[in-house]
Order: structure tokens, then C-alpha cells, then sequence
């Protein structure tokens, strides 16, 4: 790494300590290459960690996956794919309205809760759609040929749901992998 890197990456973790923020650690590439990485205690590089938000991408991700495969359109209406759940007389007219389009956006018929119900739904659909758990799916659509861990996983709700929102937990260079894959377009190398 050189000189123009080290010095910014320097001043950029004096700065998240002198905000005393509560890091675990970070990695950081350029055009694919590593150019820093620090852990705090008691993290380390084999570390797996809470990625709370980011589990939506990965939601996102296996949709979009979907989508590529011709099993679910974006413009599709949700409550087609659950009518199982939907109450008895139909869901309020708005719901009926929601596509899954609507849900990658996170443009819902609701006030609150949408950054994570959204994404929940969409895990759920992937796991309807593919009779797997959302993460085994995309572990064999992509996330093995990046390297990503066994070992990470996707806390799951009461009935046994991925949440799709936020419960994705893996090591820092599991991200690194795949946000090369979407940087690049979405190819390999």
C-alpha cells in the first residue's frame, strides 16, 4: 500500500476512535485490492458479525436472481405469491396494490417498519419460491464461487423465516466479496 493510502487510512480510523465509535473492524479495496483492514478487540479477521442492513442487499440480490430466472416478476402483486396469509374477505386494497417491485424500493403502503417488513417479505418469497433458505440459495446460485464462508448464516424469525432485513452474519471479507461481483457488474474475476 502505498504512502497516500496508509496516511488516509491512518487518519480515518484516528478519527472513528476520537468519535469513539463502537467498531468491530473494517476492510476497505481499491480497484480489488485491499488497502486496509483493522480489527478491535476482541475481533479478528475470521470473526462472524451482525451485518444488520446489509442483509437487505443480499435479500435484493436473490430476488433479482429470481426475477433472472423467470420465476417472479418485479410488477408482481405480493399477495399472489402468499394468499395463504392474506385475511379472510382479501387485504386492505393498498396491500392487494404492492408489488415486489414496490418492496425492493421499499415504497410500501405502510408508516413505519417498511426498512425491514419489506425485506422480510422478499426473504420469505425466495424461501417459498426455491424451498430453501435464502442464503443456501444464493450460496449455490453465486455466493461459493466468491468465496463466501460456510459457516455465515441469516438469524431466523419465530416461524423460521431469514430475516431478510436484518439478520445476515458473516465475516467482513464476505462482503468484500461480493460487493466486488456487483461493482463488476455482476461477473466473475
Amino acid at each position: 500500500m502505498n504512502n497516500k493510502w496508509q496516511n488516509a487510512v491512518r487518519s480515518m480510523e484516528q478519527r472513528m476512535e476520537s468519535l469513539r465509535l463502537n467498531m468491530h473492524g473494517y476492510q476497505i479495496l481499491y480497484r480489488g485490492e485491499l488497502i486496509g483492514e483493522h480489527y478491535w478487540e476482541s475481533f479478528h479477521r475470521d470473526s462472524l458479525h451482525r451485518m444488520y442492513s446489509i442483509t437487505k442487499s443480499f435479500t435484493s440480490l436473490a430476488t433479482g436472481l429470481l426475477a433472472a430466472e423467470g420465476k417472479l416478476g418485479l410488477d408482481d402483486r405480493i399477495c399472489t405469491y402468499f394468499p395463504e396469509k392474506l385475511p379472510e374477505g382479501g387485504a386492505h386494497p393498498w396491500c392487494e396494490e404492492m408489488t415486489i417491485r414496490d418492496l425492493l424500493t421499499m415504497r410500501t403502503c405502510y408508516e413505519s417498519t417498511t426498512f425491514t417488513s419489506a425485506s422480510h417479505v422478499l426473504a420469505a418469497l425466495v424461501e417459498k419460491l426455491t424451498g430453501m433458505d435464502m442464503l443456501d440459495y444464493l450460496r449455490k446460485k453465486v455466493l461459493r464461487r466468491v468465496g463466501f464462508s460456510e459457516e455465515a448464516y441469516i438469524l431466523k424469525d419465530p416461524y423460521g423465516v431469514s430475516q431478510g432485513g436484518s439478520g445476515l452474519v458473516s465475516k467482513l471479507s464476505d462482503l468484500a466479496g461480493i460487493a466486488m461481483l456487483c461493482c463488476r457488474g455482476g461477473v466473475l474475476g
